[in-house]
């Protein structure tokens, strides 16, 4: 289908609003210079997470917002809008249960689900870390890097996916067609 080509966004509400976020490789960058990275706050269960760590999730996913692209492409990340204490504001105690569900789903929606689904061991034969995974991408596949640290884990691994299957170095999932017996 080509809606599948189409960048998704996730949705948060606070204060009754609707706002968009992605937990792209700029989010993800934001969260390891300016509090923790991922790999850490996701050691505690998504229904425990402090309130910091929602607002510093919820500013994270903000980075790829257009306002803010100028500040995250010269690494200016105490310049992203909105500012921690803003966002501070606009969440209530109330928002909070909600808010921790929403933001794990939006982390979840930006891992691949293939990997997901067999575990973190299998990974590309072609790279084993982010700085090999720069590589194949923006060097092997030639994509800009802009598009490398806007991209998800998901959007990444799946242009690498097509990429290899096009070239003939891996083989393209069997498709199952399902028929109803009588």
């Amino acid at each position: 289908m080509l809606s599948s080509l189409i960048r998704k966004s996730s949705v948060v509400h606070i204060g009754g609003r609707e706002f968009k976020i992605r937990f792209s490789l700029n989010a993800l960058l934001y969260l390891e210079v300016e509090y923790k990275s991922i790999e850490k706050i996701l050691q505690t269960e998504y229904d425990k997470w402090q309130i910091e760590d929602c607002l510093q999730l919820l500013r994270a996913g903000f980075c790829d917002l257009p306002e803010n692209r100028e500040c995250v492409s010269n690494r200016d990340f105490t310049a992203v809008k909105p500012l921690l204490s803003e966002l501070g504001a606009a969440v209530g105690i109330c928002d909070l249960p909600r808010l921790r569900l929403e933001l794990m789903m939006a982390i979840s929606e930006s891992f691949s689900k293939s990997r997901a689904a067999a575990g973190n061991d299998e990974e590309h034969n072609y790279y084993t870390g982010y700085g090999h995974l720069r590589a194949f991408y923006c060097d092997i596949i030639k994509r800009p890097e802009e598009e490398f640290w806007s991209s998800t884990r998901a959007e990444i691994d799946d242009r690498i996916d097509k990429y290899l299957e096009v070239k003939g170095q891996k083989d393209k999932p069997v498709i199952v067609k399902r028929y109803d017996s009588l």
